[in-house]
């Protein structure tokens, strides 16, 4: 079966789950994928035998053209069809498969120009489902049109989404499918098996991974950290993986809170490097919010996965769909807080480290079974085989 995978961007390093499942899929017996973007990036740390490169046409410059396209909504004058069509006609895919919502923006129009009726599926994760259908009204009225058409499937990674779907964009509860993000398996191969020990004179090792984006909630993490070493009067540190536009606001309250030799942030690591700090790491904590402004949410929480499946205890808030990634049983390996809730954060991490956490194989295996690349893998290629012998 042949599969045309179209990702806007490829590839974005916060959508490794993107690339790990097309891997997956491309391993099975009996599949064939291409990736087509219309944006090349981080290509060396992302090979893959059959990328296809059909850019978006410029008007004056890449940035006037992403406004006009995307803010305006204008994408569909941007489009060069007659690439698409050669590329289609070469490569004669069984299934198209958008990953975002703007993927499936630019499939939808080519299919509607070049009047095409080939099988779709939707991958949405996060903000466009919770956010950008809020704000552009072609944006939710064109997916509204194809998430709903009969030889279209829609995928959302956790129910909390699945409900934003419903409400945000009107897609029909029957054509949605929740399918959790599944995760790399050097996390879950090799799991943490030594763990903190307060008698061996190290501090306390706290990690946070995410984009500085406020939906992240870096600084109720600064606070409630903060709070609990002034409390407390522990030996701890806090890492921060990640960058974004809040970056100096992060780096002046870090500052102000008195941090500076608490607090280290590493900008980039490969996928790797973060498997290798959550080994070194003591607690995983994932202090995400609604934002007000945005309407982002946490729609999954892959880090917070990774650092279950590689045995760390995790502190998450219970944002959108974190409470979904970290369901198990009852465990010292798991605390969900109130988001926003600084005083509670702070309280859960004195509960963490207080526990003297030694390690729940019950309730990392459970989350990781439940959650495996494998399991993802099977339910994505279920799908495909639906559509194609519809």
């Amino acid at each position: 079966m042949k599969i045309l995978h179209y990702t806007p961007n490829f590839s974005m390093p916060t959508e490794t789950f993107i690339y790990d499942q097309i891997c997956a899929v491309e391993a099975k017996d009996g599949f064939d994928n291409v990736i087509v973007t219309s944006y090349l990036t981080n290509l060396e740390s992302r090979p893959f035998k059959s990328v296809k490169h059909i850019p978006i046409q410029q008007l004056i410059s890449a940035r006037v053209t992403g406004v006009l396209a995307f803010r305006f909504q204008q994408l569909a004058f941007f489009i060069n069809y007659s690439a698409w069509s050669v590329l289609l006609k070469n490569e004669k895919p069984d299934i198209i498969h958008c990953h975002t919502g703007n993927g499936a923006k630019t499939i939808y129009h080519i299919l509607n120009k070049l009047k095409l009726n080939i099988p779709v599926v939707i991958s949405y994760y996060g903000s466009d489902v919770t956010s950008e259908p809020l704000k552009r009204r072609f944006y939710q009225r064109d997916l509204s049109r194809f998430s709903n058409q009969k030889n279209t499937i829609s995928t959302v990674p956790t129910h909390f989404l699945k409900a934003k779907a419903i409400d945000n964009i009107v897609i029909h509860a029957d054509m949605l499918r929740v399918l959790p993000n599944g995760f790399s398996p050097h996390f879950s191969t090799n799991p943490k098996c030594s763990f903190y020990q307060e008698s061996l004179g190290q501090p306390y090792k706290i990690l946070m991974v995410g984009r500085m984006v406020a939906c992240k909630g870096h600084s109720d993490l600064l606070y409630a950290f903060s709070q609990w070493l002034k409390k407390y009067k522990k030996n701890a540190q806090l890492m921060l993986i990640g960058d974004g536009p809040l970056k100096k606001v992060i780096d002046d309250l870090i500052i102000s809170l008195g941090l500076a030799d608490n607090v280290k942030i590493f900008s980039a690591l490969s996928h790797q490097e973060v498997a290798d700090e959550m080994r070194m790491h003591d607690l995983y904590v994932q202090p995400s919010i609604t934002d007000p402004v945005s309407f982002q949410a946490e729609s999954f929480g892959v880090a917070a996965l990774e650092a279950v499946s590689i045995g760390l205890p995790v502190i998450v808030s219970d944002c959108g769909g974190l409470p979904e990634v970290v369901a198990g049983p009852e465990s010292d390996a798991c605390c969900i807080y109130p988001q926003k809730n600084i005083n509670a954060l702070t309280l859960a991490i004195e509960k963490m480290y207080s526990s003297k956490f030694s390690g729940d194989e019950v309730f990392r295996m459970t989350v990781v079974k439940r959650l495996s690349q494998e399991s993802n893998t099977k339910n994505i290629i279920d799908i495909y085989k639906e559509l194609k012998a519809v």
